[in-house]
């Protein structure tokens, strides 16, 4: 048997003010880059060992970390979870080495008409609503992203 574990976060893109537009989705790829107790490489270690997966993603109103696994390894699910929910490090060279993966991410979207075509359709549904903002934000907002701001903008 497995089971699913996830820690749902009431925090999306949407709840972005002013100069944090990508900082949910910048967040949550930080999240696995290691905490205070585990290196992001012991944090997969760990799960896949046990014949897990973990993994995340984020959407407009919420951000979900999430682990599949043999159920007799619940424990351990809910202990990484909370150690990389808790009490991420959010190294400033693992920063900058991730805005690059976005800023990628970024420009993949960018060239696929597809998802140009649905951003065009926010843009018109919504105005200038927050639900009508890219979730990854704009590749020069992801480059101004710094530590301290990211740390004082974490959810409780």
């Amino acid at each position: 048997d497995t089971l699913c574990i996830g820690f749902w976060f009431n925090h999306g893109s949407r709840d972005e003010g002013e100069g944090e537009h990508g900082f949910s989705h910048f967040l949550e790829h930080m999240l696995f880059k290691g905490t205070r107790a585990r290196s992001a490489f012991q944090i997969a270690q760990e799960i896949d060992r046990v014949g897990g997966m973990i993994n995340a993603f984020t959407e407009k109103e919420t951000t979900c970390l999430y682990v599949i696994l043999p159920r007799e390894h619940v424990r351990l699910a809910f202990a990484i979870l909370s150690d990389m929910a808790a009490d991420s490090v959010l190294d400033p060279a693992e920063m900058e080495k991730e805005k690059e993966v976005i800023v990628n991410e970024i420009g993949s979207v960018d060239d696929s008409p597809e998802e140009k075509g649905h951003e065009q359709y926010l843009r018109r549904m919504w105005g200038e609503h927050p639900l009508s903002r890219k979730i990854t934000g704009e590749a020069s907002e992801v480059k101004a992203i710094s530590r301290p701001r990211l740390r004082a903008w974490l959810p409780t």
